[in-house]
């Protein structure tokens, strides 16, 4: 396991603000590299 990356981050919040996101509402959405799974 290793500590998540300002890009990785950066990767998911351009995902989010992208059209194909479209209907994610209301979601948490963890990028943690799996440290929340166990």
């Amino acid at each position: 396991r290793k500590f998540s990356q300002p890009e990785e981050i950066a990767e998911v919040a351009v995902f989010l603000a992208s059209d194909a996101a479209g209907n994610i509402f209301g979601q948490e959405i963890v990028v943690d590299g799996g440290y929340t799974v166990g």
